[in-house]
């Protein structure tokens, strides 16, 4: 079962990992359609497209180690969108609207951007979603 507390998107819940510590990330691969994040204190929050609405949404690019995300506080959790291009964009094809979105992690031990892409007619919402998962993940 998904919670869907705070903001509409997750941002905020997003936010909530800030000082918790990560004993676990599922789906941290490129291409991935949700990455699961799971804490010391057992929690668990999926990041993950709308698939009801957008045509198409991945995890596009891992900048940095995963690894230097386990067993450490976490000092950022940090979420940022942008309809600009980055400079290093592959080619998707011919979609009407895209929108890529950060999701900024970081220890002491190091940094990582996940940054995925969504894209769609341009009549949808192409948000990456931050869910709190209360079904135990443990």
């Amino acid at each position: 079962m998904l919670t869907e507390l705070y903001d509409y998107f997750g941002h905020q819940r997003f936010a909530s990992l800030l000082g918790r510590t990560l004993v676990e990330i599922r789906g941290a691969f490129e291409g991935s359609e949700e990455v699961v994040l799971m804490t010391a204190d057992k929690k668990a929050y999926r990041l993950h497209g709308d698939s009801g609405y957008v045509l198409d949404t991945r995890l596009e690019d891992i900048a940095g180690n995963v690894a230097d995300l386990m067993g450490t506080p976490l000092l950022m959790a940090q979420v940022v969108s942008s309809q600009a291009a980055p400079s290093d964009l592959k080619s998707y094809g011919e979609w009407e609207s895209s929108t890529w979105t950060y999701y900024k992690l970081a220890t002491v031990k190091g940094y990582v951007t996940l940054r995925w892409w969504a894209n769609s007619d341009g009549n949808y919402c192409e948000e990456v979603f931050c869910s709190e998962i209360t079904t135990p993940f443990f």
